[in-house]
């Protein structure tokens, strides 16, 4: 299939026709890669949850996933393994005419004083050996720095350090030909006392088994930064540019980044480190980044860590750092990405500890949008690794927790989905993603503590006219955006999961480029925290609200596919915690938008808080109310609804009032199928006055279900009863097509969004 030049203002019928004898239908015996190796149940999960406090705990934050520009499927599922199977450029070391083999510690310095034959030494971003020449006249001096005296290759050897003296300067070092490392290279302790020396390499081919070590070596010392650029880099060893540790009168050193830049590819399983020190006495530092880019494939097993330290960090909040891996063909990780918020500690007299850091920034990206990249045969981005950023833990009264932070999977094949030269990728996401918000700690009887919200977690593969492969997040258990647990518990955050075509809107597009047909099979949590009663603490408890979740296809097309459906058949669960005489908490929100056929299985609890607590006498708080639940809307534009779920969003029970029941909304062009259960009852008060006042139950739900053709069929069982008390709630109702089967329908709710 090749993209088609035709104008969205030309015949749409065309458009049609080309699409449609591109291979509409599959299943004529064309294959396409699927990128798994096997179809386990997995365990992994995606969470942003809200931190955790003894007073007032944080909200979850977001996921975001969405594909774009292919009718290929994205996959979201609790089956699936990855295939991690790979092939890279192999590797011949050469050293060239002139290597310096170093098999026993040496140190090799800008100074030359005394130099003798034989000695290496350093000069202009270059090493040399001095050959004993030196020049005429009455008073010879040694000639250096002659081209055929220059080191074309260093190999370290097991055991042996190599140790470059820059004498208080930053360190740059050019070589032809490779460097093999099986020891470990180090700059000079004494070059810069309160700061280790930069260090980067520039050469063809890095190999080795060994280290680069430009940890801080003194207490507060700075790592150095570590900067490589090469044709091919395998590496096995472990880069440290870590700062040092602190003490009672000294900050923690500053951490240096680490950058590795290659032609062809990078295959690191080493550790590389950039995490900054820790200290009991005074603050910590933040991380700093690591970056590893390869213009055509990156390889990673190794654990990177970027993260902040510990420290009594009082009011200063220190960060993760940033890890980036980037590629233009293949990007592989199956390593531990780490960049969390610095913790804060308590000092020793346990009188003040501090905020929490926020998480880093963790980004694996593919990209060849327009004519950048993506040229090679079969470019993709496989994960499998945990990636965390996490926001830190504070310490002490009053302190707050760092947000959770931010980790972006990120395939970019185009820009509008047509006029294209690259070819299509597979994405494959698999393993632990963690953006959760800190917890707050160490808090006194009486204090209070803040947990933080949690981050954001983004997955987006903007792919092309051409590509018939799917997007695959497998293996997880679950996606969870609940609200953290405290005194005042969190409300849950929102989850995203989207696919989109491209549009007449958009000015550069000259081609409809599709949207995917979406398969969600796996659990959402997007709970209010649970509330943690405290006999310390006098501030009223609160519960969070369930979140919200919004899954949908988004075209202005949908005629030009032959399918556009979405599936979901998981467990969704986005109520409020219960609560004693305190603030109650909503249900949460769930909504599918399709195109076509909306399938929909599992269980979906959007309930109320409940609040049973009996007023005691004379107490008049305006309290003890239950909370309304939530809503469900689900809509096919051109097409119908399968529904055989379980649906629970009541209204919470409460002494005084209970709450609304909530709503189910489904609307489509034909005829649904409505089958399982439904209650949307309104929560029950107390059937006799409490302190002389009045009791009302809560309103009974709705649920209102519209068919373009009129031929709806309900056989689900279904729950609308109003709430008792001394005075009952209204009956909900049952809208079915154009006629109120059941109850009062006079109030069908929202419309959907």
């Amino acid at each position: 299939m090749h993209p088609l030049s035709l104008p969205f203002k030309a015949s749409i019928l065309a458009t049609t026709i080309a699409l449609t004898a591109c291979g509409g239908d599959s299943s004529g015996g064309s294959s396409t890669p699927s990128g798994l190796s096997g179809n386990p149940v997995g365990t992994a999960v995606i969470s942003v949850k809200g931190g955790n406090a003894n007073y007032q705990a944080g909200s979850g934050g977001s996921i975001e996933i969405e594909k774009k520009y292919s009718a290929a499927p994205l996959n979201i599922t609790v089956n699936g393994l990855p295939d991690t199977n790979h092939q890279l450029p192999a590797v011949t070391v050469n050293l060239g005419s002139n290597p310096a083999n170093i098999t026993t510690s040496t140190t090799v310095s800008v100074d030359t004083t005394g130099i003798t034959s034989g000695t290496l030494y350093l000069r202009g971003n270059r090493m040399f050996r001095y050959d004993g020449a030196v020049s005429d006249g009455p008073s010879p001096v040694p000639v250096l720095s002659k081209e055929s005296t220059m080191i074309t290759g260093i190999k370290v050897a097991s055991g042996a350090v190599l140790t470059l003296d820059y004498n208080g300067s930053n360190g740059n070092l050019y070589l032809y030909n490779d460097i093999q490392n099986d020891g470990e290279i180090t700059v000079a302790a004494a070059a810069m006392p309160a700061n280790v020396a930069d260090l980067s390499f520039y050469l063809f081919n890095y190999v080795g088994s060994g280290s680069i070590n430009l940890a801080g070596k003194e207490t507060g010392q700075r790592g150095g930064d570590f900067e490589m650029y090469a044709n091919i880099v395998n590496n096995s060893g472990n880069i440290v540019t870590s700062g040092a540790d602190g003490d009672a009168s000294t900050v923690v050193g500053n951490s240096g980044y680490v950058r590795i830049f290659s032609q062809a590819a990078i295959a690191n399983s080493g550790a590389i480190q950039t995490s900054a020190g820790s200290s009991s006495g005074s603050r910590t530092a933040p991380g700093a980044n690591i970056e590893m880019y390869s213009l055509r494939d990156l390889v990673n097993s190794g654990n990177l860590t970027a993260s902040a330290g510990s420290g009594v960090n009082s009011t200063s909040r220190y960060s993760g750092g940033s890890i980036r891996l980037g590629a233009g063909s293949l990007l592989l990780n199956t390593g531990n990405l780490t960049t969390d918020g610095a913790d804060s500690v308590l000092n020793a007299t346990e009188t003040d500890g501090g905020e929490g850091g926020f998480g880093g920034e963790i980004t694996l990206s593919l990209s060849g949008e327009g004519a950048e990249g993506l040229a090679y045969a079969a470019p993709r981005l496989v994960n499998t690794g945990t990636l965390q950023a996490n926001g830190g833990d504070s310490a002490y009264d009053s302190y707050v927790a760092g947000r959770g932070g931010n980790i972006r999977i990120d395939v970019e094949e185009s820009d509008y989905g047509n006029e294209v030269p690259s070819n299509p990728a597979l994405v494959v996401v698999s393993g632990n993603l963690l953006a959760e918000g800190g917890n707050a700690t160490a808090v006194s009887g009486s204090g209070e503590g803040f947990g933080a919200q949690g981050g954001n977690i983004d997955i987006s593969h903007d792919a092309q006219i051409n590509s018939e492969l799917p997007t695959q997040i497998v293996g997880y258990a679950r996606l969870d955006a609940s609200g953290g647990d405290a005194l005042r518990s969190g409300s849950g955050g929102s989850i995203e999961i989207t696919g989109e075509s491209n549009s007449d809107d958009e000015d550069d597009a000259v081609t409809y480029a599709p949207a995917p047909s979406i398969k969600v099979a796996t659990d959402l949590l997007l709970n209010g925290g649970q509330v943690v009663t405290s006999e310390t603490l006098s501030a009223i408890a609160r519960a969070g609200n369930g979140g919200s979740t919004y899954l949908g296809t988004y075209t202005g097309h949908a005629f030009l596919q032959p399918e556009l459906s979405f599936s979901f058949d998981g467990n969704v669960s986005a109520t409020a915690d219960d609560v004693s005489n305190a603030s109650d908490g909503s249900g949460g929100f769930f909504l599918i938008r399709a195109p076509h056929k909306a399938t929909i299985r599992g269980t979906i609890s959007l309930n109320g808080s409940n609040d049973t607590a009996v007023p005691a006498d004379g107490e008049n708080d305006g309290y003890n109310e239950g909370g309304n639940g939530g809503a469900v809307f689900v809509s096919s534009q051109f097409s119908l609804v399968d529904f055989n779920a379980q649906v629970s969003a009541n209204g919470g029970a409460g002494q005084l009032e209970g709450g609304d029941g909530g709503f189910l909304m489904l609307a489509s062009a034909k005829g649904s199928a409505i089958n399982g259960s439904i209650s949307v009852a309104g929560g029950n008060a107390s059937a006799t006055e409490v302190n002389g006042d009045e009791t009302f139950g809560g309103h009974g739900g709705m649920l209102s279900i519209d068919s373009g053709d009129l031929r709806n069929n309900l056989r689900a069982s279904y729950t609308i009863t109003a709430g008792t008390g001394t005075t009952a709630g209204i009956s909900g109702g049952v809208y079915v097509d154009t006629n109120c089967i059941v109850g009062i329908c006079s109030n069908r709710g929202p419309m959907i969004p």
